[in-house]
């Protein structure tokens, strides 16, 4: 007792809080509280302070904190503060308006079961006005939503409300938000959502088990979802559904997307089933293994259905089912014509049988609107004024029944005034949409005009202005529907839950059918015995086996035997050409065998006849265009391509006797004696079926590629095939001897492709097979670059350098005649030499006459030709003794680089060959070597001003050695005699004048004395500083330096764009 009177305590302390507000008439409540409080002071207290008409939010914040603690230690009835609380209100504009949102519906979720129907509707009202609208944060609304959630579980009717007026629409609530309501929703109102909601169908699927929801999305669901509902899926979907009766044919769709692998694996499966008759649950009668929709049950049904569509007469169901029965029926069925039953209900003599077809529907809680957009989609209204008169009274007297006293979302009085209006009111709204959506009516009516139809007398009090606006806006926005067929819809899950439930009756009467497998529900633990499962199996497939009528011969033999099905197999033969596939198939088993050539030759003609069959007649269709592609022609590819799959994989033993065949094949005069046009039609389907039978041969070939020897009678693009068959498989032995068979322009072709895709499979047998080929063309051209890019020098394949050796008198000979310089410095030589003359033979001199073709012939080298090689002069060593650019490969390469420049008038060319020479006079003794080899090169130049750029380059590099830098490199090299030689020639033939090198003889002479050059009988050699001191200390620094008078001319580092 005292604990309870601390906590009271507590709630008067926490309402003091208060105590200093500006707000008068608070403080004036809060001076009266009692100094022992008791529950009903304090819930007193608590019905004034709620019952004031001004506070603020942070006031109201303050009650409902210390509210919420008075609720668990209150002892009195909260009913009527209840109704208080909820009427409360708070201000937007001011602070704190989430957290006093937060709080008040979290006290009404509290007080949810004390407070009265009205305030609960006046509470739903404002969760749906705050989620509505943007009254609190996003955060805030969140929460809101999450007790509006506690708080609908605790009001079913307005969470019914909720769900079928589709009120989620109106709060923004994403489809995500949605599944938060899942747990609260009906399965009709999760149906409901699922229509609407695209990607919550899965979700709302495998929750309810809807066999509904199954039958119309079950493509929707993921295949994993699908392959797991059961152990034996395809038997399974078919006794749920297919087997019933009842449903839409989904195993049979399902069945559809497998191949035939996925079929024999599925029966190999269910023959495994070790379920006994005994233990089967497909049907009540063990002994009686048949399809369930041969049952009267269930064909019957849609047989009497499409029989009133014939004949109009409903007696004979009416009689069989009776007649709520008969019309649930009609309102579900798929096969039902409304407009058909619209005729009947709408006769004056079948009025009582319309009022018995609304008695069908139950339309508590919905709009009037609503309800009869759904009265009117299940039949077609004729628009007859009497007629109309008699549907809408029987709409509203049921709409009436249903509502009147008992609605959730307003107060429907049950009088008779409400009756009329509903009449009145429901009429209006055919003719409000004859005003909106008919074309001939051009003045459409406002809201005021609409209201002009309607006396103040004769409106109830329930329908406000408001809810009659609404349903104007309704039709105005979207117009009464009379559909042709039933529509999925909540409605129409209503009425298949009654259909079900309907056959479970007959079916339990009759005892031929297990209940659970007429459950709207989709049936756990389905057992199926194997018998069972075999058989839906071939119930499927006798209605689906045409699709696999092209199948491999072997797999549709398999599933037929597994089946039992001979007659399917036979249809399988009779589909075929003049049992053209049997032959195929027989035709299989002799290719291990040894044969002859002749059956070999029939087998084409079978192959010749089919492809003849094939095409005849398509091009005499005027249906058809020439310039589009036939939907005939291309199903017959198709047929043709799975008819001849297992012959094309076959492995054949001897491959000469097909190509024998062919040969006899292609000998064969077929003309028959015709003459003119039909001849030269004739001529054209020959060479057509030709061209169809080599490509099957070819086919045929490539399987057996290793065996294959004489192609003489193939064309080059057949045995093009085959080649690329070899580079794929990496069989070089068998392309180079296919190779033989191919023209060399074609051949050329394919060397190219090879090259560009699969360059791995050059090796030197391949190459030698390019090598004998006598056509340079572009294709030739570009494997060479191909192959000089892999790695493989083509230079000397593609270029032969020529000399001749001729005698030359020099022209400014010395030989010992006295002159004015120094013996250091003079050079003597004979009057007459014998120097090459270079001619140059290309293989591909048109190619090699354009200069990027060029370039890219020289970047493509491994050699000096390529400027990133002659880059790396000394980056390995010694270039005087490295293999690049030894005599053998260096001279003749540097002679054709040369000879090109001279000859193409390139000023790039030109400039690539003096960039090249400028990077290997790096090395003067090597440079100096090259043209004193091939000084008949510089004489025979027709470009001089190249020829002076060469000297240029020559004399640049001289006098940086004399000015200390390396002759070569670090190796040591140190002889001058190539040097003195070259200047020797270039003096003789007056390509330069001793001036041009008088201070190459003036710093020799200074370097003679100084000891930096000595001459001896190995001739002219430099002596470095290491050598000249022989250790001792060097006090003199570096060598003088020799004065250069003018310096070279020439551009020597240019930049190429390759």
């Amino acid at each position: 007792m005292d604990e309870s009177k601390q906590k009271l305590e507590e709630v008067q302390i926490l309402l003091n809080r208060l105590a200093a507000s500006s707000n008068k008439e608070i403080r004036r409540i809060l001076d009266g509280l009692p100094s022992c409080p008791t529950s009903k002071s304090i819930l007193d207290t608590f019905c004034l302070l709620f019952s004031l008409g001004r506070y603020s939010n942070k006031e109201l914040l303050c009650f409902l904190d210390a509210f919420q603690r008075f609720i668990p230690i209150c002892r009195a009835d909260l009913s009527e503060v209840g109704d208080k609380i909820v009427e409360l209100k708070f201000t937007p504009s001011e602070k704190d308006t989430d957290l006093v949102i937060l709080k008040y519906f979290e006290i009404t979720n509290t007080i949810a079961e004390s407070i009265q129907s009205e305030s609960s509707r006046s509470v739903f009202s404002r969760y749906m006005f705050v989620l509505s609208n943007s009254v609190v944060s996003r955060g805030a609304q969140v929460e809101v939503l999450g007790r509006f959630r506690e708080f609908l579980k605790k009001k079913k009717g307005l969470l019914k409300l909720f769900a079928a007026r589709r009120m989620y629409r109106n709060i923004g609530c994403t489809e995500d938000l949605i599944i938060n309501f899942s747990e609260l929703l009906s399965d009709e109102e999760m149906v409901e959502v699922a229509l609407e909601c695209t990607t919550l169908r899965g979700f709302i699927i495998a929750k309810t088990r809807s066999r509904y929801l199954f039958q119309m999305y079950h493509n929707e669901l993921p295949w994993w979802y699908v392959m797991g509902m059961h152990e034996s899926l395809i038997p399974y979907l078919y006794y749920t559904f297919d087997g019933v009766g009842l449903y839409k044919n989904v195993s049979k769709e399902v069945y559809g997307r497998l191949d035939e692998q996925d079929i024999i694996r599925a029966m190999d499966e269910d023959m495994k089933s070790k379920i006994s008759p005994d233990e089967c649950d497909v049907l009540g009668n063990v002994s009686e293994h048949k399809n369930m929709a041969d049952d009267e049950g269930m064909v019957g049904v849609k047989r009497d259905i499409r029989r009133f569509n014939e004949t109009g007469c409903l007696k004979e169901m009416l009689e069989k089912y009776g007649e709520q029965m008969s019309f649930e029926f009609l309102r579900y069925f798929e096969e039902t014509d409304l407009r058909r039953l619209g005729e009947f209900l709408c006769k004056l003599k079948n009025e009582p049988l319309l009022r018995m077809f609304a008695e069908t529907f139950d339309f508590l809680d919905m709009d009037i609107l609503d309800g009869l957009r759904i009265f009117l989609l299940s039949f077609h209204l004729s628009p007859e004024g009497q007629v109309i008169h008699r549907v809408v009274e029987a709409y509203a007297d049921k709409y009436y029944l249903d509502n009147a006293g008992i609605c959730t979302f307003m107060d429907m009085a049950k009088d008779k005034k409400t009756k009329e209006f509903v009449f009145n009111l429901s009429f209006s709204f055919l003719v409000l949409n004859t005003k909106f959506h008919n074309p001939n009516i051009k003045v459409k009516p406002t809201f005021k005009d609409y209201m002009k139809d309607f006396t103040p007398e004769e409106i109830p009090p329930s329908f406000g202005e408001e809810y009659l606006e609404s349903m104007y806006q309704s039709i105005k926005k979207k117009p009464l529907e009379f559909p042709a067929k039933n529509q999925p819809g909540k409605e129409h899950y209503k009425v298949f839950k009654k259909v079900c439930k309907n056959l479970q009756e007959m079916e339990s009467r009759e005892s031929k059918l297990r209940i659970r497998l007429l459950e709207p529900e989709l049936p756990e633990g389905l057992r199926i015995c194997t018998a069972c499962r075999m058989e839906a199996h071939r119930k499927l497939f006798s209605t689906d086996f045409k699709r696999f009528l092209f199948l491999d011969p072997k797999v549709f033999y398999q599933i037929c035997s597994r089946l039992r099905m001979t007659h399917i197999f036979e249809e399988y033969l009779n589909a075929h050409k003049e049992d053209t596939q049997k032959f195929i198939e027989s035709f299989v088993y002799y290719l291990g065998m040894e044969g002859k050539a002749s059956l070999y030759a029939t087998l084409l003609d079978v192959l010749a006849r089919t492809d003849k069959q094939r095409s005849s007649g398509m091009l005499s269709d005027l249906g058809i265009s020439f310039l589009k592609s036939s939907p005939g022609k291309d199903r017959v590819q198709q047929q043709y391509r799975d008819a001849y799959k297992e012959l094309l994989n076959s492995e054949i033993p001897n491959v000469g006797l097909l190509c024998e065949g062919l040969c006899l094949f292609l000998s064969r005069d077929v003309s028959g004696g015709v003459s003119g046009e039909e001849e030269m039609a004739s001529q054209k389907r020959r060479q057509r079926s030709i061209g169809f039978v080599k490509g099957v041969v070819v086919d045929i070939l490539k399987r057996n590629i290793s065996k294959v020897e004489d192609l003489s009678m193939l064309d080059d693009e057949n045995i093009g095939v085959l080649l690329r068959e070899c580079v794929e498989t990496g069989n070089r032995k068998k392309f180079c001897h296919i190779s033989k068979f191919v023209s060399e322009e074609r051949l050329l072709f394919y060397f190219r492709q090879v090259l560009e895709e699969s360059p791995g499979f050059l090796d030197d047998e391949i190459l030698e097979v390019f090598k004998r080929i006598s056509i340079y063309n572009e294709n030739g051209f570009h494997c060479i670059l191909l192959l000089q890019s892999n790695g493989v020098d083509m230079f000397d394949f593609v270029v032969t350098v020529k000399y001749e050796s001729i005698v030359c008198r020099a022209i400014n000979a010395h030989e010992g005649e006295d002159g004015d310089q120094s013996e250091q410095s003079r050079l003597e030589f004979s009057g007459k030499d014998t120097l090459n003359c270079y001619t140059v033979e290309e293989k591909y001199g048109e190619s090699l006459s354009v200069p990027s073709n060029l370039f890219h012939f020289y970047v493509s080298s491994n050699s000096v030709l390529n400027q990133s090689k002659a880059r790396s002069i000394h980056k390995s060593g010694c270039p005087l003794k490295e293999k690049l650019f030894n005599r053998e490969e260096m001279d003749k390469r540097l002679i054709y680089m040369i000879k090109k420049a001279d000859s193409m008038n390139s000023k790039d060319i030109t400039n690539y060959a003096l960039w090249i020479v400028n990077l290997l006079s790096s090395s003067l003794p090597l440079l100096s070597k090259f043209f004193v080899r091939n000084f008949g090169l510089l004489l025979t130049l027709k470009d001089q001003t190249m020829t002076n750029n060469f000297i240029k380059i020559f004399y640049s590099r001289i006098c940086k050695v004399i000015n200390g830098s390396e002759l070569c490199c670090r190796c040591g090299y140190s002889y001058l005699d190539d040097v003195e030689k070259l200047i020797e020639m270039l003096l003789k033939y007056d390509l330069a004048s001793e001036k041009d090198f008088e201070f190459y003889f003036k710093g020799k002479s200074e370097m003679i004395k100084s000891g930096r050059v000595k001459v001896g009988e190995r001739g002219v050699q430099l002596v470095n500083s290491k050598e000249k001191n022989d250790g001792s200390e060097n006090n003199s620094g570096e060598p003088g330096e020799v004065a250069v008078v003018g310096e070279p001319n020439i551009k020597t580092n240019p930049d190429f764009n390759l």
